[in-house]
This record gives structure tokens, C-alpha cells and sequence, in this order.
């Protein structure tokens, strides 16, 4: 009888929601993970802790590219064994492209895993690399429409593209239906919140991309009473704490259980990104009945906002959020909670191991 299959997944380091998913796939297959570094230093704390005992894993040696990248020196050793399935979801790292190119060259195949990329036309070596490596793929697992569109771009074959579900959340996460105002109510009640202002969250690492600044100088010229909760930590924490006040509230960090209810009691989840390969966060919002508004740059969006559930505004524009904001109680807030919350059904890591697992079976 023959035992499970052999599986190779390459990404960057490891993360919650990507040990979570890694440790649900191996329960149906033999998975050895490769991780380019064991942390990145940018990220929270706690992802120094995560628990990969599930799988087996190794964290490749090599010279420090970037904050989570390397130029590795030790990868082929990993690739000379036999697997049934190769995945390499950092196929635009140095790492990526050396990988993918020794199994070129040997006649192996391997999926390429995207849940969405930049196409950046002035850095020409690299993206002949990188143009390189996804048309050799024998397969694509992509997250999205707009996904899609980016890995044709770089030679991808259009019959060959899969469609996954990429997400962080387990599907008994995911609400039924939106809060009642009851409900609502004591939420606020809980965490001390104003009951009648609008509040408006934002979840995301305090760095210059997540653009929490826009938001921020946007709410200046909002006319209704609002509260913004801004959670997260990193580099400019100093900078976003200075500008606290009775309708600025900054929070560092909050457990799921907690981050959850704060998407539940929220009327309104901006993510102002400048860019956003995904953008898990609008996932989370959307699955506690919570409307989103972001940028035209989260790809997330692109997939699964719609103008009867969410909005997209141009951060091009210096008050687009502010005009919306402006006229938000002309909209059928309620609806959208609801539709919300229809969109993101799928999105689950059951679906997210079902897809991989026939993938595998290809």
C-alpha cells in the first residue's frame, strides 16, 4: 500500500496563518516546509514562537538579502530528493529563482503559489528572472482574477492557473450573519467605546506602505462624529502615537478573540495600503460582518470587494476617503454587512487545504 504523498513547499518565513495552513495539509500528506529565514525582525514578536511541529521543516543558510530574504547556499541538497509536488510560493526571491531554475534544468516539475505581485517593468534583470521562472511552471495556484493577470504577464500558461482560496481564517470563524445593534451595543459597552460614534478600524503593520497617514490626514475633513482605531506595531509607532486624541485611539496588539470583536463592533475597515500583495485583514473584517473601504492597490479587494459590499477609493486623490466618509450613512450599511459576510464563505482553510490537496493529486 502506498503511503501518503511526498510534498515540497518553499516560502519566505514562516507566518500564523501560513503554520496553520501547513499543519492542516500535513494530515494529508508528507510535507517537508523550506523557509528562506526562521523570522523576519519586522514582524510581531509572537511569529518568533509559532509552533511547527506539525511538519517537518528546514531554514535555509545562506547570505542576508533582505529583512526576510537570503541568497542561499545550501538549497540543492533539499532538492535532490524525490516528491510528488514542489510549490514555491517565493518564486520572486533570489531563493525562488535559483530553486525553480536548478529544477528546470533537471526536469522536475514545480507549481508556482501566488496570491498576487507588482510588475515592475525598470528592474529588467531580475524580472527576466522572474519571467523565467513562472513560464517554466508546470501549474499556477492563484488567488485571484487580478492574480491571474500578473502571472500571464510573466509567461504563465492560462489553462494551467488554478484558483485558491488564500486565507487566515478557519471556517467557524467566520459569522453567520452580522451582529445585532443589541449586540453591538455591548461591545462598545465592554471596551469602553462611544456608542454613538462611527468608528472606523484599521489593522496592519505601522509602516510607511500601510498608509495610515492618509487615513489620518483624510479624517481631518470627516463631518460626522467618528472614533479611529488604529491596531498594529512597527517602525513608526512613535510618530502614530503623537497624534492620539479624543478621536484617535492607537492600540498595539490584540489577541484574535479580541481583534475579532473589535471587527464586529466597528461600522467601517480602512486599509490604505500603497501596496498590497493580498491584505489578509479585509479576510478577517469581512468575516465578522464588517464593511471594507481600501485602496486600489489591495489586491484583496480587487477579488472580493464590490460596490454592494464595500468600497475601493483612489489614494491618488488627497480627500477621496474623506468624501466618502462624508456621505457613508447614504449607503445600505446593513445589506453590506450581510453580503460581506456571503463573499468570504469559501475562504477557509478546510477549502484553502482541499484545493492544495488536488492540486497534488494532479
Amino acid at each position: 500500500m502506498k503511503g501518503p504523498k511526498k510534498v515540497l513547499y518553499v516560502v519566505i518565513i514562516p507566518s500564523p496563518y501560513m503554520v496553520t495552513f501547513f499543519n492542516m495539509l500535513s494530515k494529508h500528506v508528507d510535507l517537508t516546509v523550506i523557509f528562506e529565514k526562521a523570522y523576519d525582525l519586522t514582524r510581531p514578536t509572537s511569529w518568533k514562537t509559532l509552533d511547527l511541529k506539525g511538519f517537518k521543516y528546514h531554514v535555509l543558510k545562506g547570505i542576508s538579502y533582505t529583512h526576510e530574504q537570503i541568497i542561499p547556499l545550501n538549497y540543492k541538497k533539499y532538492l535532490k530528493k524525490q516528491y510528488d509536488a514542489i510549490f514555491i510560493q517565493n518564486f520572486f526571491t533570489p531563493t525562488g529563482i535559483l530553486m525553480s531554475r536548478y529544477l528546470f534544468m533537471k526536469k522536475r516539475a514545480y507549481s508556482i503559489v501566488s496570491e498576487g505581485g507588482d510588475i515592475k517593468q525598470n528592474k529588467r534583470f531580475k524580472e527576466t528572472l522572474k519571467y523565467q521562472t513562472v513560464k517554466h511552471a508546470s501549474s499556477y495556484v492563484s488567488s485571484s482574477v487580478h492574480t491571474d493577470l500578473f502571472l500571464r504577464y510573466y509567461g504563465a500558461n492560462i489553462e494551467h492557473i488554478i484558483r485558491y482560496p488564500f486565507t487566515s481564517l478557519h471556517k467557524h470563524q467566520i459569522l453567520q450573519s452580522p451582529l445585532s445593534n443589541e449586540a453591538k451595543s455591548a461591545l462598545r459597552n465592554k471596551y469602553n467605546l462611544p456608542q454613538e460614534a462611527f468608528i472606523i478600524l484599521s489593522v496592519g503593520r505601522l509602516s510607511k506602505e500601510k498608509n495610515h497617514q492618509y487615513v489620518i490626514e483624510n479624517l481631518k475633513h470627516v463631518s460626522i462624529p467618528y472614533l479611529f482605531i488604529l491596531v498594529g506595531d512597527g517602525r513608526e509607532q512613535e510618530t502614530i502615537k503623537t497624534l492620539e486624541s479624543i478621536h484617535h485611539r492607537y492600540i498595539k496588539d490584540l489577541d484574535s478573540k479580541t481583534l475579532f470583536e473589535y471587527y464586529q463592533l466597528a461600522d467601517l475597515f480602512v486599509l490604505a495600503s500603497t501596496y498590497e500583495p493580498w491584505g489578509l485583514v479585509v479576510n478577517e473584517a469581512m468575516s465578522q460582518g464588517c464593511v471594507v473601504a481600501t485602496s486600489q492597490y489591495v489586491n484583496a479587494s480587487k477579488e472580493l470587494v464590490h460596490q454592494k459590499n464595500g468600497f475601493i477609493f483612489d489614494i491618488h486623490e488627497p480627500h477621496a476617503l474623506a468624501h466618502l466618509m462624508n456621505r457613508i450613512e447614504n449607503y445600505p450599511l446593513e445589506d453590506m454587512r450581510i453580503l460581506s459576510i456571503n463573499t468570504i464563505q469559501k475562504y477557509t482553510f478546510e477549502h484553502m487545504v482541499e484545493v492544495f490537496t488536488k492540486v497534488i493529486d494532479l
